[in-house]
């Protein structure tokens, strides 16, 4: 992932977010991290879209999609 000035890392979540998406969601799954992600979104807040933008969010989800929608794959298909 790109680095990000530090005053983006402290005021925003997406990077704590996508670093969760990444690693597999955690003990809930996936669909906690991707749900929090959608709702900070709609919120409009400038840092979050930069920070969404900066670190490549939208090919982040793209690649956890693809890897779920594999064959035997462990990314629960919800």
């Amino acid at each position: 992932m790109q680095e990000l000035p530090q005053h983006m890392r402290r005021e925003s979540d997406v990077p704590k977010l996508l670093n969760l998406i990444i690693k597999g969601g955690g003990p809930q799954g996936i669909e906690r991290p991707l749900g929090q992600l959608s709702r900070l979104i709609t919120k409009g807040q400038i840092c979050d879209f930069q920070c969404m933008w900066l670190l490549d969010g939208l090919g982040i989800i793209s690649k956890v999609i693809k890897t779920g929608m594999a064959e035997f794959s462990e990314i629960s298909k919800r």
